[in-house]
């Protein structure tokens, strides 16, 4: 919030990685005053939150040999 104050013309977001069916996924927002729950189901609810509080989502570990839909040949 210091940051804030004395960079009015820079954004700068908070960030937290958050885990889901799907994987774990880093999240950024504007808004430091956002909160996420725990337990969050699946990526498509957590979109949604992103969304709600004009954030940024990005899959952290994409090539995890245990999350469905990464496989190496």
């Amino acid at each position: 919030r210091e940051l804030r104050k004395k960079f009015p013309g820079l954004t700068i977001l908070d960030g937290v990685e958050i885990s889901c069916l799907e994987g774990h996924f880093l999240v950024f927002v504007p808004d430091s005053d956002a909160r996420f729950k725990i337990g969050i189901a699946s990526i498509l609810e957590l979109r949604g939150l992103v969304d709600s509080h004009k954030g940024i989502l990005i899959w952290a570990h994409p090539f995890y040999m245990s999350i469905v839909g990464c496989l190496f040949s």
